[in-house]
């Protein structure tokens, strides 16, 4: 049978969607091999978010494609749902392209491509999902993310997602429990819930959010012992939904900015003092909760003073984590088309100066966590030495913030362990059982990792 390969990029929501056009073509009969290296085709799932993403994915499909056939690569995501024309124009050595709304049309135009035709399947931007897909997975272990719904209405001025992700779908909730289900029969312990607009979920279904449904029905899985929902607009981030919250006490909220007329200019409905107020809430109901958020950092016509005003609101709400982008001007949003463009120069300036501002606070708050105990679900090895383990705590979410080490003996993969921390860093914690007879010797001789930037979260 035909072999094929699938590079993955962007975030979360489009890792979901490799992983099914995998499931899909398994099903078919293809052969999946995780090397590009003596496959028939490879498919590049692209991001096309930001001008970072966008040279990342080109890059992508001219590796893939160096040193072999013409036509043996398909581009599919986010940046072929925006640029079909000129990517087929432009790149000969593409075989496809295929929409974000197009995904399951990836076994005909994989067989399509191994007949030598070139295809164009790109339609409307808007994915169905309203059935149950086989999953390939990508990553094995004990998390696994759950998409729950599709596209976003807002209108913020920077974005283009819209664009070419379509309107705000949810997909139904026994389905999502039906996958759920699935996912948890196959060892996975923590769903990870992602979408454009996670908060909204249910609005387009019964004209008002579900999410504390969803929460609870998710929760009641068995074998699922962490619900841990992304992307959390403020504004809806209620009282109501705080009282019913069936899900770990980790609140990912992107802001994007701490300036009220920089948050108007964006067209965001959150100000600072409400900012500061639900910060203050979520802190007061849960004493353990963990809180991330997600910044833009020039914006046009962002001053030093605007910028200021963004670190003292970091300083205020003392956020465990955060994330920062430096503005890109991206096709078809409003934004573009603003005056007062901030320059490159100042822009990356600020983003290195908001991320060291940050790393202070987030060092600060885990050297507060010595000695706490804590919950942690083992999720594997230490890259490079097997002596210690690698999981997160309640407070930590895979691939965007930082790690739990402990020593790995006793300590089983993909399970759940109590830990006391004995040592902390800029992102990661080191830790021991708790109980164990280790005399503190995890954290003096745990690997020492230098305080890095961790992968970006995709903001809303």
């Amino acid at each position: 049978m035909p072999s094929v390969s699938l590079v993955s990029l962007g975030c979360a929501k489009n890792q979901i969607d490799s992983e099914i056009m995998l499931g899909l073509l398994a099903q078919a009969g293809f052969r999946i091999l995780p090397q590009a290296t003596g496959a028939d085709l490879v498919i590049v799932n692209t991001c096309g978010f930001i001008d970072e993403a966008k040279r990342e994915s080109i890059g992508a499909i001219l590796d893939a494609s160096e040193g072999r056939p013409a036509g043996r690569v398909i581009v599919t995501g986010c940046l072929a749902q925006r640029y079909p024309e000129a990517l087929m124009r432009d790149m000969p050595e593409i075989a496809a392209v295929v929409g974000t709304g197009d995904f399951e049309r990836i076994v005909e135009v994989a067989r399509e491509a191994l007949a030598g035709r070139r295809t164009v399947a790109v339609g409307h931007a808007a994915a169905r999902y309203d059935r149950l897909y086989p999953r390939r997975r990508l990553q094995s272990g004990p998390s696994a993310f759950l998409k729950i719904a599709e596209g976003c209405d807002h209108t913020c001025r920077f974005c283009a997602i819209p664009l070419f992700r379509g309107r705000f779908r949810s997909r139904p909730l026994p389905l999502l429990v039906e996958e759920a289900t699935q996912l948890a029969a196959e060892g996975v312990r923590e769903l990870v819930l992602v979408s454009q607009d996670t908060i909204s979920y249910g609005r387009d279904i019964e004209g008002r959010p579900l999410l504390a449904e969803l929460l609870e029905a998710l929760a009641a899985v068995p074998g699922v012992h962490w619900v841990r929902p992304l992307y959390l607009y403020p504004y809806l981030l209620s009282d109501a939904l705080l009282d019913r919250w069936a899900a770990v006490p980790y609140f990912d909220i992107p802001l994007q900015h701490g300036s009220d007329a920089i948050l108007a200019a964006m067209a965001r409905p959150d100000r600072r003092a409400g900012i500061e107020r639900l910060v203050a809430n979520i802190r007061r109901r849960f004493p353990e909760a963990a809180i991330r958020s997600s910044f833009i950092v020039g914006y046009p016509g962002e001053t030093e003073a605007h910028f200021r005003e963004l670190l003292d609101l970091l300083d205020a709400c003392t956020f465990d984590h955060a994330g920062f982008f430096a503005y890109s001007a991206e096709d078809g949003t409003p934004a573009a088309a603003l005056p007062d463009q901030v320059g490159e120069a100042v822009r990356e300036e600020r983003y290195h100066a908001a991320m060291d501002h940050q790393a202070r606070i987030a060092a600060r708050r885990n050297a507060a966590r010595l000695g706490q105990r804590l919950e942690v679900l083992v999720e594997g090895p230490v890259a490079g030495d097997d002596r210690f383990v690698e999981g997160r705590w309640h407070g930590q979410a895979p691939e965007v913030d930082g790690q739990v080490i402990l020593p790995a003996a006793g300590v089983p993969v993909g399970a759940f362990t109590l830990a006391e921390v004995e040592g902390a860093e800029d992102f990661d914690l080191l830790a021991r059982p708790a109980g164990a007879d280790t005399a503190r010797e995890g954290a003096a001789q745990a690997p020492r990792r230098r305080a890095r930037a961790r992968p970006r979260p995709q903001p809303l």
